[in-house]
């Protein structure tokens, strides 16, 4: 039998696994009649739907599993068959398969009171094969792999930590080219583990802590050119304010801290007013960032007065000057703010550095790349 019906007595579950057995020998009583891409095929993701050996293997387990004694826990392909299997019989079927008499003879075999009062009421609404989507699935996520994947691609953190998904167990329903991109950012994301395992705990310089600040920035940055995230910040809504910006940079550098051991604090007071974030490891390693857009007209006060009061009033040798460009015209002009922050670095006896982001959103797709530049790979 399925590990379905969690809790619920004897009785019923047995009720429940022979409407199942009822349902999918009449799928593949159907289905054996016809050429098998025909109906059976039908209930397999697309990549799968022609080797057919593979495919009645699939559904023989799946039939065994449900009428013997074991019991079966289904992996999410199996899932996604099962599931299919239903639809089909209930939309193939002029009253959508009706169950209604043969709930009424599997109860009349297990006898009054061997059910519960709730039990009693699921029976009741047991009418077609649908009815049983929501008995035997305790979440669809198999169905919707194709956008988990797509939010996996620019957010590993929010599909993993926050929907406590692990796309490990849905690589069977990825077609092979979907697979090898997946196994391509695991393969990335190991490496970038491996280099935080490296540092993790030996921060022992301040060029070290420094070059981790980089990184964050750098990484939120690869992030918004390459992978969408430019669509938070800058949509049909309108563009984003600064305070939303500091908002989502905030949620992405928690999580990019944390391995680190390295704290961020937004909106701190510096006694010569609130800079946007402060980062730190024990008071020996500390840095400030203060975010800009575009349109504000006191980008060069910014850089020139603003930070570098901030880092003198704390005694904090680097910040970062972020500009946050919402067209590409003002992301091209900004790159003269590079050398005005060397500039004042040397002045004030500081670190600051200055970098922009693009979030225009005018990146070229790959197959609009006609050369090297338009390939953007030094942001």
């Amino acid at each position: 039998m399925l590990n379905i019906c969690n809790g619920s007595s004897k009785g019923f579950t047995k009720i429940i696994h022979n409407l199942l057995d009822i349902i999918v020998q009449h799928f593949l009583e159907v289905g054996s009649n016809l050429e098998y891409e025909e109906i059976l095929g039908s209930v397999f993701p697309p990549h799968r739907q022609e080797n057919e050996e593979f495919g009645m293997k699939v559904l023989n387990k799946i039939y065994r599993d449900i009428n013997d004694d074991f019991v079966h826990e289904l992996t999410p392909f199996e899932e996604y068959v099962l599931y299919h299997i239903l639809h089909f019989v209930y939309d193939s079927s002029e009253n959508g398969f009706c169950l209604k008499d043969s709930v009424k003879t599997f109860y009349s075999k297990i006898g009054d009171g061997q059910l519960d009062f709730d039990e009693l009421k699921v029976l009741l609404i047991i009418k077609t094969p649908e009815d049983l989507k929501g008995i035997c699935f305790e979440d669809i996520d198999f169905l919707d792999i194709g956008k988990i994947f797509e939010l996996y691609k620019t957010n590993q953190e929010f599909v993993n930590d926050f929907l406590h998904i692990d796309l490990e167990y849905f690589t069977d329903l990825m077609p092979e080219d979907i697979l090898l991109e997946y196994e391509n950012i695991k393969k990335d994301l190991q490496e970038v583990e491996t280099e935080i395992r490296k540092v993790k705990g030996s921060i022992n310089d301040k060029e070290t802590f420094y070059e981790i600040v980089d990184k964050l920035i750098k990484r939120f940055n690869h992030y918004v050119v390459h992978n969408k995230v430019n669509t938070a910040l800058n949509n049909k809504l309108g563009e984003m304010d600064e305070k939303g910006v500091q908002v989502i940079f905030h949620m992405y550098a928690n999580e990019f801290l944390k391995p680190y051991n390295i704290v961020i604090q937004r909106e701190l007071d510096t006694g010569r007013g609130i800079v946007d974030f402060h980062l730190s490891q024990g008071r020996e390693y500390q840095a400030l960032l203060e975010f800009k857009l575009d349109s504000n007209r006191n980008i060069v006060e910014g850089i020139n007065y603003q930070l570098p009061i901030y880092l003198i009033s704390q005694e904090i040798e680097y910040g970062i000057f972020v500009l946050i460009c919402y067209s590409e015209s003002s992301y091209n002009d900004s790159k003269k703010f590079h050398e005005e922050a060397k500039k004042v670095s040397e002045n004030y006896q500081k670190i600051i550095r200055f970098f922009s982001i693009d979030t225009s959103g005018n990146a070229k797709t790959g197959s609009k790349i006609k050369t090297e530049n338009e390939m953007r790979l030094g942001d």
